[in-house]
């Protein structure tokens, strides 16, 4: 279910996305009527999808965009992503967190295992969208700390939705770049918000985590659960 122009729901959703008042809020499937801007002043998102991309026979609405970063702390783009319409990252700037690197993501278009691993270069393969976007994590990874954020299109945890070959890239990699993914073991979810190690050291070692939007077949502003994570300083 994707926002395509102003209704009563998208005001639902702007009233949710106000009550989780999150520094850092990344949306998926979004559009720009998707605004924010009262409450975050910096914000990023990925190239605009209508007219350059087309899904299935048809064509993406006026707005759309795959990924939107907002937050409250000052940043700026990180250029040069290998996907621009499916993957962004912001260097966001705060006191009291230092400089974190956020990666949006929305993971390819089918999550699911539909065949054989093929390295072949089309829009909706989901498994050469993991490796292009592997690429950006990991030169990313040498700039600071991290995080990856967004819509994986395959849990990362037990049996559902699965890609396993996918599956296994993702946290093999995450594994190499000591990413710490505390939402992988949330029930059926394919939305997950990873960490670096280094980034995590001054916080408690168990973020907490939450979910809203989740109850089967009454999901009122998605098809797909919200996923927070909750970062407290650790005791001195």
């Amino acid at each position: 279910m994707r926002p395509t122009t102003f209704s009563q729901r998208n005001v639902n959703i702007l009233d949710k996305l106000e009550d989780v008042d999150a520094d850092i809020l990344i949306l998926t499937e979004t559009n720009s009527c998707i605004d924010l801007s009262k409450k975050y002043h910096t914000y990023f998102s990925t190239t605009p999808l209508f007219q350059s991309v087309s899904i299935g026979t048809g064509q993406y609405g006026q707005g759309e965009n795959r990924v939107t970063i907002w937050s409250k702390f000052s940043g700026q783009r990180r250029s040069d992503m290998c996907n621009s319409h499916s993957g962004i990252c912001a260097l966001l700037k705060s006191n009291e967190w230092g400089e974190l690197n956020v990666y949006g993501t929305i993971l390819g278009i089918y999550g699911k295992n539909r065949g054989r691993y093929e390295p072949v270069l089309t829009r909706t393969d989901f498994q050469t969208a993991i490796e292009v976007q592997i690429a950006d994590w990991e030169r990313l990874a040498g700039l600071g700390s991290l995080c990856i954020a967004g819509d994986f299109n395959t849990s990362l945890g037990g049996n559902y939705y699965v890609s396993k070959l996918g599956r296994e890239r993702i946290n093999g990699c995450f594994e190499r770049l000591k990413i710490e993914v505390p939402t992988r073991e949330i029930p059926n979810n394919i939305d997950h918000i990873g960490l670096s190690e280094t980034f995590l050291e001054g916080f408690d070692p168990k973020p907490k985590w939450e979910t809203w939007n989740v109850a089967k077949d009454k999901k009122q502003f998605s098809d797909h659960m919200g996923v927070c994570v909750t970062l407290k300083r650790s005791s001195l």
